[in-house]
């Protein structure tokens, strides 16, 4: 049996208080009395659902910083390396490593750090150095999770869609609706997925993207 969805929103979606009126205006045309306090839950989890599927420009951020021991706390808000490299003439790289390739290849020695891992919300660094030494890091970091202090984030201004749609597959979800809720998760999954496309081409345009390019590695212990 087919089943209409009027995906039109109402109105635009500017900030955290529209959404969350828009989540439950439609759940309320399905004739589902959700309380306020279930909308923000469901954005929620959204935002946990973008940060594993997006690795996007506007997600980029770049630091800098000393080293001088052989960990260091990463930024409250990485999500993923891209590359770390010592401010030097030339720059020097670092290489990922998992944590047990780290211990074995260098074994505690001291010198000019040529690798690093990613362990216990940090990152490690070897040979350890033995003064502070200037680093610059590229890192995803995570999408700001909408909030009465953050009302709005890049991704609500590119895509009100996306962040109401997977919000409201939790919510049906929630209201123990499998229909509605896969039809929303599927136009969700549809717009990831071209906001996946664009992504790319807004980073390599419209040439072919190459095929040597490889995320840095992540090491955990």
């Amino acid at each position: 049996m087919a089943i209409s969805l009027n995906i039109s929103v109402a109105g635009p979606i500017a900030n955290y208080d529209d959404l969350q009126s828009e989540i439950l205006d439609w759940m309320d045309r399905e004739g589902i009395a959700a309380d306020a306090v279930r909308a923000p839950k469901w954005i929620q989890y959204a935002e946990a659902w973008f940060n594993r599927e997006l690795r996007t420009p506007d997600m980029e951020a770049t630091i800098s910083f000393e080293i001088g021991d052989e960990d260091r706390p990463l930024p409250s808000d990485y999500l993923a390396m891209r590359s770390i490299y010592q401010e030097t003439e030339p720059d020097k790289p670092l290489s990922g490593m998992s944590p047990d390739q780290l211990r074995q290849t260098y074994a505690g020695q001291s010198g000019i750090p040529s690798a690093y891992c990613i362990v216990a919300g940090g990152i490690r660094v070897a040979p350890v150095p033995e003064r502070d030494l200037l680093y610059t890091m590229d890192y995803f970091r995570r999408i700001d999770a909408l909030s009465v202090v953050t009302p709005s984030n890049w991704l609500l201004e590119t895509a009100p869609d996306l962040y109401l749609f997977a919000a409201l597959f939790y919510g049906f979800t929630w209201s123990d609706n499998p229909v509605k809720a896969g039809m929303f998760r599927d136009l969700a999954v549809g717009l990831l997925e071209r906001l996946k496309t664009t992504s790319t081409a807004s980073r390599w345009g419209a040439g072919t993207r190459p095929q040597t390019v490889r995320q840095a590695s992540r090491g955990r212990c």
